[in-house]
């Protein structure tokens, strides 16, 4: 929960300066840049949100500079009204607005939508905004309504990346940083990678320049450049499946009082991961831009592109159990030893994002029509080498687990005999060398027409626009499975680490010398699996996309009111493996499509010259993702997990289609730097799309979930948001900056199977609670900052299971982070920073009700320290 002496002071400042504006005359100010993890909004994006026609978030390059090792759009939205984070690991990389999967939500640069391959090529429409930093947007737009004007396949919201204008800063503005950080939880530091990643420091530099140029400075470029380096740590305590036993201690398929469920839970297997990354963000972009003075035209050309590349390793030890238990307890138990295994894990991932905009606009009067084009790319190559061994100790050799109470996670608390850990021979399990490369291009070519609209319009005013895009996504795999067999004990060391919840020392897997041997070439090749898991998984999507809208204005002094409709034709054809009896023999080519007309209402009240009172009602759709319409199967087995994921496709998906109805009200204060407002929204769901998914286990007690997507019957999703921004407020003869928001999210969702009909009262990755507090003290002392920001996300579901006890989840988390900035002189500040400082663990789920634990990740602080030159 969020502190509550911080939320007081929050709440009482801010009410304090409301009751005060209007006694007090004030003016807009112009503030230094604040480099902190908190949302303060300035006057630019203030004066957005009030003026906007919908409801809308805006940050601008002021509102937030990250100074912990990354710098990105993801890292920025973080704090935003709403907005919550799905996350690798500890990194933030995809956005959910208002509890709405990623995959729905609509992400433009400058209108034009963004090419995305999805997670390590895995075929989603969700934008990895990890890997776009904030060089490249001086505002980001989050539009939570919606009108004709606006994609009509943002069902979240609609973010849009707005990229800086050289003719905003003038000639010759230079910004130059450079920082280093260091993550300080510590393991194994990737002794056995092949290459070592056994720093835990990093760095990086970046810098950022325009200035205008001509006869009569008509011209305007801007250029950034940036390279990045930082390591992560993560060490897991898993629980990967459950077993359950009835009143008399026999084994039933569920907590099912039905079966004489005796309302215990014992571990199927107790496993040790550690979790090593090194990661290296880079790449730039160039802004061309012509705008004479005397003519009625505008043009620009912006060109970026941005990669992410990762070598992560991950080092296991797995102990599995048969399915029976002795002096079983609610939090402890004794059970036999099935097998023991050792888990490496090493992978490569490079990914690149690039593209080209331009824009041509002729304003005249209160006329503008703008002509926008452009390409975007994302590509994805991934490698992955594994390795597992298993040893039997025979039967007898028991474990005894236990826990810290009821639902918390068990752990190996005692063996009968250690000495089987090292003296039982290991065998190899299993082995296999993956290689994925997917490609996901996007061309977006739009015209759009305005007449008599915008904040000082008065009167009838009209948009209309035409709209095209084609996507194409291809997605290749080779899956290397290799034979199994043989004893390789030998190929087992003592990494003089312990993992941090063992009470035994665990053997690691000697890569160096298993590769000095011949490694993963040296095995011999399963020729059938290897063929089949290669084939199966390939796909190719293609996607059209045309859309018309026209949307009428009508603006007084009291009210703006919109009206308009949006028309989207969508056709694709999928390209899928054949799969007969169990072998791929060829391809088959499904096509489809669907069309959709979406009216949208929206009416903004000006009940004061400082109150907005806003009401929206509108219809959007949510597309099927690429590899739910076009993939036969993909088998993905790892160490991350400790288990395998099958996932299918489903030609026959509908496209979801949403009806959202919104009101909220807004009161500005202090000079248009300062807001409250308060918001509810309702969005029904026809024709969800989520993953079913569904656990078996094999006879060596290895686990596989199955997913498969599907239309539920019906979903919606309702709640509450309140967000208060202030700054520059005086308070105890000082100058604070305050930013809260907290969003109140309810959900449900039915769908209706061969077993008969299930309802789940929320929706999947929405979390029931949001929040963020942010407080920043201007301290009078070479003009520096004292930045104190913490975000809350409550529990919220990520894999709905076929069954009540198969969903996964994540228990509520608070984050907090600290920033310190101080202006050495008028062109340098130095910052240190520390994320996560803390310490806030990750606590993952398994049962209807967040009831078992099931992962337990610790991820550690990072600490950052930059150095800023600015030339303005």
């Amino acid at each position: 929960m969020l502190p509550r002496s911080m939320l007081a002071v929050a709440l009482s400042v801010a009410v304090a300066q409301v009751a005060a504006d209007d006694a007090a005359p004030t003016t807009a100010r112009t503030l230094d840049a604040v480099q902190v993890t908190a949302a303060v909004v300035t006057d630019n994006a203030v004066r957005s949100k009030r003026n906007a026609g919908v409801t809308v978030d805006s940050l601008d390059e002021n509102s937030i500079q990250v100074t912990s090792q990354e710098d990105s759009i993801a890292q920025k939205l973080l704090v935003a009204p709403g907005v919550s984070l799905m996350r690798d690991e500890d990194q933030p990389r995809y956005v959910s607005v208002r509890g709405i999967s990623p995959n729905i939500n609509s992400t433009t640069i400058d209108g034009i939508t963004m090419a995305s391959v999805g997670d390590e090529g895995g075929g989603e429409r969700k934008i990895n905004l990890q890997m776009i930093p904030n060089d490249i947007a001086d505002r980001i737009d989050i539009y939570k309504t919606f009108s004709a004007e606006q994609a009509a396949d943002g069902v979240g919201a609609s973010i849009d990346l707005i990229s800086g204008s050289a003719f905003d800063h003038g000639r010759h503005a230079l910004q130059v940083e450079g920082s280093a950080n260091y993550h300080d939880l510590g393991n194994d530091d990737g002794a056995n990678s092949m290459p070592r990643t056994t720093s835990r420091w990093g760095g990086g530099l970046k810098g950022r320049y325009s200035t205008v140029f001509g006869n009569d400075d008509q011209f305007g470029i801007t250029v950034s450049l940036r390279q990045q380096q930082f390591q992560t740590s993560q060490n897991k305590l898993f629980q990967t499946s459950q077993h359950f036993f009835d009143t008399d201690g026999a084994p039933i398929s569920g907590p099912l009082p039905a079966q004489g469920w005796n309302g215990m839970v014992a571990p199927n297997a107790i496993a040790y991961y550690a979790d090593n990354r090194w990661m290296n963000s880079y790449g730039g972009s160039a802004k061309l831009e012509w705008m004479p003075r005397d003519s009625p035209l505008r043009a620009s050309v912006l060109v970026f592109g941005y990669g992410l590349e990762e070598r992560r390793t991950e080092n296991g030890f797995q102990f599995l159990t048969r399915q029976a238990v002795e002096a079983q307890t609610p939090t402890s138990g004794t059970k036999e030893i099935q097998a023991m295994e050792v888990i490496f894990e090493d992978r490569v991932l490079s990914r690149n994002n690039r593209g080209i905009l331009t824009g041509l606009e002729w304003s005249e009067g209160d006329q503008w029509l703008g002509l926008r084009a452009g390409y975007t790319r994302d590509r994805s190559h991934g490698t992955s080498n594994s390795v597992r061994l298993r040893a039997e100790p025979g039967p007898g050799e028991r474990l005894h687990y236990a826990s810290s109470g009821p639902g918390e996670i068990f752990n190996v608390v005692g063996l009968d005999d250690p000495s089987i850990i090292g003296d039982t021979p290991y065998l190899l399990s299993g082995a296999g060398a993956n290689r994925t490369y997917a490609t996901a291009g996007l061309g977006n070519v739009r015209l759009d027409f305005t007449r008599n609209i915008g904040a000082d319009a008065r009167g009838f005013g009209v948009a209309a626009g035409l709209e095209h895009k084609r996507l194409d996504v291809n997605t290749d795999h080779t899956r290397r499975v290799y034979q199994v067999g043989g004893d390789d004990s030998d190929l087992l060391y003592d990494p003089g680490w312990r993992y941090p919840h063992a009470m035994y020392a665990l053997p690691f897997f000697d890569t160096p010398r298993f590769v000095e041997g011949g490694g993963w070439a040296g095995l011999g090749l399963n020729d059938v699996a290897t063929a089949y898991q290669s084939q199966a998984s390939d796909f190719r999507y293609v996607e059209k996309v045309r859309d018309a809208y026209l949307s009428l204005h009508y603006t007084t002094d009291l009210i703006q009111a919109i009206v308009g409709v949006r028309y989207d034709d969508t056709a694709f054809k999928a390209y899928t493996p054949t799969i007969t009896g169990g072998v791929v023999s060829g391809t088959t080519t499904n096509a489809g499509g669907y069309d959709n007309l979406l009216p949208s209402f929206n009416l903004v009240a000006r009940l004061r010259e400082d109150v907005n009172l806003r009401l929206s009602a509108s219809r959007t759709i949510g597309r099927p993702i690429p590899s739910n319409i076009a993939q036969a199967e993909v088998l993905n087995c790892n160490a991350d997990t400790g288990d395998c994921t099958l996932s299918r496709g489903n030609p026959d998906l509908e496209p979801l289609r949403s009806r959202n109805l919104d009101i909220s009200v807004e009161k500005y204060f202090n000079g248009n730097s300062g807001y409250v407002s308060l918001a509810l929204f309702h969005k029904a769901i026809e024709n969800n799309i989520v993953g079913i998914s569904e656990e078996r286990i094999d006879a060596d007690g290895l686990l596989t979930t199955i997913t498969t997507p599907r239309n539920l019957d019906d979903s919606s999703v309702r709640g509450v948001e309140l967000s208060l921004v202030s700054r520059d407020m005086p308070l105890w003869g000082q100058r604070f900056d305050v930013m809260f928001n907290a969003t109140r999210m309810d959900g449900e969702m039915t769908y209706t199977w061969s077993e008969g009909s299930r309802r789940i009262d929320q929706l999947a990755t929405q979390p029931d609670k949001l929040a963020n507090l942010g407080v920043t003290w201007h301290v009078p002392w070479r003009d520096s900052r004292l930045t104190v920001s913490r975000n809350y996300t409550g529990r919220h579901i990520f894999t709905i299971g076929a069954n009540e006890w198969g969903n996964r989840g994540f228990r509520s988390r608070s984050v907090t982070d600290i920033a310190w900035v101080t202006r050495i002189d008028p062109r340098w500040t130095v910052g240190l920073s520390a994320a996560n400082v803390f310490n806030e663990d990750q606590y993952q789920t398994v049962g209807d009700d967040y009831q078992t634990m099931r992962n337990l990740n610790n991820y550690g602080a990072t600490y950052a320290l930059t150095l800023r030159y600015e030339l303005e």
